[in-house]
């Protein structure tokens, strides 16, 4: 209940962020084939605005999802009084499952972009 409460007024916040332009670049050519260095390409991918955008998202997502793991298994250690093998099995599983999640959710949004890019809007 602690964190739904920033959580919530966080996402108040940003339900006010405007939605970027995506028909803009569509007009563009693209560059010539060219070689740029880690930094210039870091450079260019920082002066795009939705781009930053997403990176901020990312580590507040990557803030909130990587202790979980831990506390899931201080869960199943306390409530269901599941030994250390028992979570550890558990955790494999439901990494394995992430991954299996990965690799159906890119086959199907793959084929989906595909036949109607604007399914995924």
């Amino acid at each position: 209940m602690v964190l739904a409460l920033p959580t919530f007024a966080l996402a108040l916040l940003l339900s006010k962020v405007r939605e970027p332009n995506r028909t803009t670049s569509t007009a563009l050519k693209e560059p010539a084939d060219e070689h740029v260095s880690m930094g210039e390409a870091r450079r260019r991918l920082a002066a795009i605005r939705s781009l930053k955008r997403t990176w901020i998202a990312a580590f507040f997502f990557g803030a909130g999802v990587t202790p979980f793991a831990s506390y899931l298994n201080l869960y199943y250690d306390q409530v269901f009084h599941v030994g250390s093998a028992g979570r550890g099995f558990l955790t494999s599983l439901f990494g394995v499952g992430g991954i299996v999640g990965l690799v159906v959710g890119t086959r199907y949004a793959t084929r989906w972009a595909q036949r109607d890019p604007g399914l995924l809007r």
